[in-house]
């Protein structure tokens, strides 16, 4: 009796699978974190992005001739032709628009759903201009990931990022 008993819980535990996370084609971001929350003027920093994305093709190999088209990045108001980047922010203090280009991300086995993080560095800089002993300047960025099949994904805006050492 034992011994079948065992058995069906052996069985049980055989026929069970893991579901594999699936996620929509176009990739899916949302901002994680800065590595600093107060920088000095003139200091790098980072912006850690996390992304989901359904059929796995985040990133540009280093090297990849940009891509032979044009898109329109609303309401970034930019037009990109041939991009060899595939990460856009904007500064919300100008609207000064940006571009990088990520690691290359490459699915394994049959599910091509991925999620991971991104990690762009940046230099900061103040835009205001003061003549204040100490004063500060405080940027936002809203950020927007391009996946190899030109799926973009959904806008993000940072929280506020301070800037100190302006003058």
């Amino acid at each position: 009796m034992r011994l079948l008993i065992l058995s069906f819980i052996l069985l049980l535990i055989a026929g069970c699978t893991v579901k594999q996370e699936q996620y929509p084609n176009e990739p899916i971001i949302t901002f994680k974190e800065y590595s600093r929350s107060t920088i000095v003027a003139l200091d790098t920093f980072s912006m850690i992005i996390s992304f989901t994305d359904g059929d796995g093709d985040i990133g540009i190999t280093s090297g990849t001739p940009p891509r032979n088209d044009t898109i329109c990045i609303t309401p970034f108001d930019v037009t990109i032709t041939n991009p060899g980047f595939n990460f856009f922010y904007r500064d919300l203090r100008d609207s000064c628009t940006q571009f990088a280009r990520t690691e290359y991300f490459e699915p394994t086995g049959k599910n091509k759903s991925i999620k991971g993080e991104v990690v762009i560095r940046l230099g900061a800089y103040c835009k205001k201009q003061c003549s204040t002993p100490g004063c500060s300047d405080t940027a936002r960025f809203e950020l927007l990931l391009r996946d190899r099949a030109g799926n973009l994904s959904n806008k993000v805006v940072t929280p506020p990022l301070v800037i100190t050492g302006c003058q």
